[in-house]
């Protein structure tokens, strides 16, 4: 082994300097297992940090040579790594930590590099596991204040990119991993659905997932799925589609997800394919999303029996850009309105919105398989939390607790409610209301006129009385 110089304190009143210890310091016998990524992680950092210049003396696929610029003038600072037997990684056999060069000889003039990797290396050490806290601002003025260097917002980015890369691996490496990530995907969570289909020169085209807790469940949840899709922020670009669900507690169900390259005619065709192999068609299933003209084509024709529904949120949203004044408050108004049950009841809240806003407004105008990855984790830890907690109810009590506590609110309501039977073997029933109206009860059938016992799929207070009076007879 070669003469090592890597002991003792140094002397900067001297002129000479070690390496800053904000970073790793090399050491002898460390091994390298990719010399061009360590010598911008460390060295070039070491080197930007503590305003001297490096050059590469030998560099070959056997040996790999660091020295500062200023070994001309007799600074004996040197890194030197051979590589391994048998082996791809290089080894450290030599290092001299000490710059016998001026300070001012070696920071003056330095024209110092302004590199992705440089910016990685800082997210890497200062931010470990926490690539989307530091906002392109912050390192911009972080690169400043450690090496001294102004760096641009787009090496910055390159830079963020390049620690994704680091710790998942590039997008090529993630889709060659992909096909072997849904095997083991499969593997894992038994009846999972997936399907991937390439294009003509075997390239990525679409993918859909469908976890199988996923698919079980869904027999217990409403039958009304919610769609959205979002554009993907990674190098390929694409959509991600979501379909869900909502249990009798209100929390949203996972179904299937998916992902295309647009919502388009084609992608969405296929991807209602693939779901149709895990949802069949059925009266009792409603699609909800934005209006899209191919979305509503293509759920007409791959599920004829369902109904398509839209989102009040986003069509409030898409009231609120035809307003100049009290945004916020039309677009609540209108999802109160679109959020009663009977048609007349609608009227009568519609017409009281018109009278209360015309005074106000004039209305006149995460890389793809690392995203996969975090998706399903997420998904496993809610069904885990949501399954201790059904497990942790006692066995007695049959309702959920969203459930449980709506009927406990209603429950005394009802048994003050006037009740008359009108048919004793089909069960159905009078009910005169806290509002003096009268609505009939079928509950053979689980449906009131008011409507709320058919949509929502739990007893109203009319139910509610109908079937105390039921269970007294």
């Amino acid at each position: 082994m070669d003469s090592v110089d890597n002991e003792g304190d140094v002397d900067n009143s001297m002129g000479v300097r070690p390496i800053c210890d904000y970073v790793e310091l090399p050491r002898v016998a460390k091994e390298i297992p990719m010399v061009t990524k360590w010598e911008d992680d460390i060295i070039n950092r070491a080197s930007q940090q503590n305003c001297f210049r490096i050059s590469i003396a030998n560099s070959d696929k056997s040996r790999y040579v660091v020295k500062c610029r200023g070994a001309a003038e007799g600074c004996k600072w040197v890194v030197r790594a051979t590589k391994i037997k048998n082996s791809e990684a290089f080894s450290i056999r030599t290092y001299i930590k000490i710059h016998s060069c001026s300070h001012a000889t070696s920071s003056n003039g330095i024209k110092r590099k302004r590199t992705p990797r440089c910016v990685a290396a800082i997210v890497h050490m200062d931010y470990p596991g926490l690539f989307e806290k530091p906002t392109l601002k912050t390192l911009v003025g972080l690169v400043q204040r450690t090496f001294g260097v102004e760096m641009s917002y787009a090496t910055c980015l390159r830079g963020k990119q390049q620690v994704v890369s680091d710790w998942h691996g590039s997008p090529e490496e993630g889709y060659k991993k992909l096909t072997s990530y849904l095997h083991m995907l499969k593997k894992v969570n038994p009846n999972t659905k997936t399907s991937l289909l390439l294009d003509s020169e075997k390239r990525f085209k679409y993918l859909f997932v469908a976890l199988g807790a996923s698919i079980e469940g869904f027999e217990y949840m409403g039958k009304v799925i919610p769609m959205d899709a979002t554009f993907l922020k990674i190098v390929k670009g694409g959509v991600l589609i979501i379909a869900t669900a909502q249990d009798l507690n209100l929390h949203h169900y996972p179904l299937p997800f998916s992902v295309v390259d647009g919502e388009k005619n084609d992608s969405l065709n296929w991807f209602f394919t693939q779901l149709k192999t895990v949802i069949p068609d059925s009266t009792e299933l409603v699609f909800v999303a934005d209006i899209n003209p191919c979305l509503i084509k293509v759920v007409a024709e791959a599920y004829p029996m369902s109904k398509h529904g839209y989102c009040i949120w986003k069509l409030s949203h898409n009231v609120e850009v035809h307003v100049k004044q009290g945004r916020d408050e039309v677009a609540l108004q209108f999802r109160k309105v679109a959020q009663v049950y009977l048609e007349a009841e609608f009227e009568q809240q519609y017409q009281e919105f018109r009278r209360g806003i015309q005074g106000v407004i004039k209305v006149r105008r995460m890389y793809l398989l690392p995203m996969f990855e975090t998706v399903s984790d997420k998904m496993t830890k809610w069904f885990n939390r949501h399954r201790k907690d059904a497990a942790a109810r006692p066995s007695s009590r049959k309702l959920v607790l969203y459930v449980e506590n709506k009927m406990h609110k209603i429950i005394l309501k009802g048994e003050k409610l006037q009740v008359t039977q009108l048919n004793t073997f089909e069960l159905e029933y009078s009910v005169t209301g806290t509002d003096g109206k009268t609505y009939l009860v079928d509950l053979h059938h689980k449906t009131c006129s008011c409507r709320k016992f058919d949509i929502d799929k739990y007893p109203c207070v009319h139910a509610i009385g109908a079937a105390i009076k039921c269970l007294k007879h």
